[in-house]
């Protein structure tokens, strides 16, 4: 409920790139990714050519404008089974048709040095986002491409695509001084920026031990101490810095990296615009019409919730959504925050 672009496309189902922290893991039990996981066929270039017409589910009545696509979020669309399979390029093709915006996030090197990919991603409207963090992360990770080949890409794909930004996640502050001396050859090789957010673990370990749901999270003045770092030192190589943990201390509340892109209008009808850019908060008549606000289903259960649902408009929930955010984060005192 606080992200700019929430509509997630994903051509797989599992992934065998095995990193050891994949919080799609942790959420299947370990079964979805790694050397023995199942990867299967998901959604496909023909669904997502329905999307760029202009066909919307239950779930998406909301959304009446091209908002970008998320492709890439839940599994990497350029794992080794893509070699074989090709469906990420055929959606690729089918994001070029259209002009679509989207955000790719990959681990991903092989689209740069293939012909084919090249030409079909120099007609794509698309901020490109290849995870990476240091070398020290290649042990975590251990079968996917490694740092300096990602480095590779990036020199590469940086001269094809609109904008190349680094996702620096997970970003394990105990790791920080890996990422120091690879800052200026990321702003070397291309990139506009990095984009970080702080990893969790199945377990406690280090300064990882403040208990989040199923998971442990970093408390918040530790995030907020190691992310300041990085983004200091960002700002001395010139690269913009932005951030999942905390939208406002990133360089821009689209802390995905596209301001300022062609085409890529988010949705400024969710909790970060709301708290931390309020001005700019706000719901499209679409929004506020009666039957759009399947997309808080999973914050509702039971019938009588489903009936509410059903009855009510996006604008509705999320103001409801808001209320009790607000009342949890800032107390009594937080229908003064705007």
């Amino acid at each position: 409920m606080g992200c700019n672009f929430p509509i997630i496309f994903d051509t797989y189902k599992g992934c065998t790139h095995c990193c050891r922290y994949c919080f799609t893991n942790f959420r299947a039990g370990g079964r979805h990714t790694g050397e023995g996981a199942k990867v299967t066929p998901f959604e496909s270039a023909v669904s997502l050519e329905r999307w760029c017409k202009g066909h919307r589910g239950p779930r998406e009545a909301w959304c009446d404008w091209e908002i970008p696509l998320g492709f890439g979020r839940n599994t990497d669309p350029f794992q080794p089974c893509e070699k074989v399979m090709h469906r990420s390029l055929d959606a690729l093709k089918v994001f070029a048709k259209y002009g679509y915006p989207f955000l790719l996030t990959t681990k991903g090197v092989f689209p740069a040095f293939d012909k084919e990919y090249r030409a079909v991603l120099k007609d794509c409207n698309v901020c490109w986002h290849e995870s990476m963090c240091s070398p020290m992360y290649d042990k975590l990770e251990p079968g996917a491409p490694s740092f300096e080949k990602r480095l590779e890409a990036i020199h590469i794909l940086s001269g094809i695509v609109p904008r190349v930004v680094v996702r620096s996640t997970p970003f394990f502050p105990e790791l920080w001084e890996s990422h120091i001396p690879h800052i200026r050859r990321i702003k070397e090789a291309g990139a506009y920026g990095i984009l970080a957010e702080t990893g969790q673990l199945l377990r406690p370990k280090g300064m990882c031990n403040t208990r989040a749901g199923r998971l442990y999270d970093y408390a918040p003045n530790i995030k907020a101490k190691y992310l300041s770092l990085l983004k200091e030192e960002c700002h001395k190589a010139g690269l913009k810095f932005f951030c999942c943990d905390y939208k406002d201390m990133g360089d821009s509340c689209y802390c995905c990296g596209t301001e300022g892109m062609s085409g890529f209008t988010p949705n400024y009808a969710n909790a970060a615009w709301y708290f931390f850019f309020p001005k700019k908060f706000g719901y499209t008549p679409k929004m506020k019409e009666k039957g759009t606000g399947e997309a808080f289903q999973n914050l509702y259960t039971g019938r009588k919730s489903f009936n509410v649902i059903r009855e009510s408009s996006f604008a509705e929930l999320m103001d409801d959504f808001i209320r009790k955010t607000e009342k949890e984060v800032f107390g009594p005192a937080g229908a003064g925050r705007r």
